[in-house]
């Protein structure tokens, strides 16, 4: 009941409106975390409260202020924020990119029990679907959380967005450092640093055509 007051008292000052039932869903989503977090290697060793502040309301903040309607999350792992976002908004399409399979039976079991009928889960490398016709230049906007540094992040998720498409970049404590070693890679990749949020979110839009030779392969990417 704890977290089901929490997230009703979220949505109710974020001032969303919110697909039916969003309040139990993401309290079930939650719970699903906490009880699966080890056997599936999908979050670390929290407790739910913990679940909840650290992981699942950050991610509901970022949702909010997506106004664009195609969404592809890379590397979502647990589902953060891609699964948040999608629970709260279901005129949103979302594709969720993970290619572990422990992680991806997890999502699929979300969206069954949830009922998420706006989200698309593919287990495939997001180096590999960025180079795909399926996946290439397809959303309007791209969230990408916990995979990598701004550098490597950028050049994953650039190519996924179509011209005008906006990558949300939730950052730490680095966020300086890392938007002067991505500037390169991000002008590359045809974007352009627009705004840093207070609560660090960087936005960077897509300005022009990635090249087809990005994203390179990830060894290439990581040397």
């Amino acid at each position: 009941m704890e977290l089901l007051k929490l997230y009703r008292t979220f949505l109710k000052e974020s001032l969303t409106e919110d697909s039916p039932g969003a309040a139990q869903k993401l309290k079930l989503y939650t719970e699903l975390l906490f009880k699966e977090r080890k056997v599936r290697n999908i979050i670390g060793p929290e407790d739910i409260k913990t679940i909840a502040k650290e992981h699942i309301l950050p991610s509901a903040r970022l949702a909010v202020t997506i106004d664009e309607s195609a969404g592809v999350d890379i590397g979502t792992g647990a589902g953060l924020p891609g699964m948040v976002i999608a629970i709260l908004f279901s005129r949103k399409k979302m594709t969720l990119i993970e290619p572990k399979k422990s992680r991806v039976d997890f999502l699929l079991k979300v969206k069954g029990e949830l009922g998420l009928n706006n989200t698309e889960i593919v287990r495939v490398r997001a180096e590999t679907a960025g180079r795909s016709d399926n996946y290439r230049e397809r959303f309007t906007f791209a969230t990408c959380r916990a995979v990598a540094g701004l550098k490597v992040s950028s050049e994953l998720a650039l190519p996924f967005l179509k011209i005008g498409g906006v990558y949300y970049a939730q950052k730490g404590k680095q966020l300086m450092e890392e938007i002067s070693e991505a500037e390169k890679i991000i002008e590359i990749a045809g974007g352009r640093t627009e705004n840093i949020r207070e609560d660090k979110t960087v936005i960077i839009r897509k300005t022009g055509s990635t090249p087809l030779k990005y994203p390179r392969r990830w060894k290439r990417i990581i040397r």
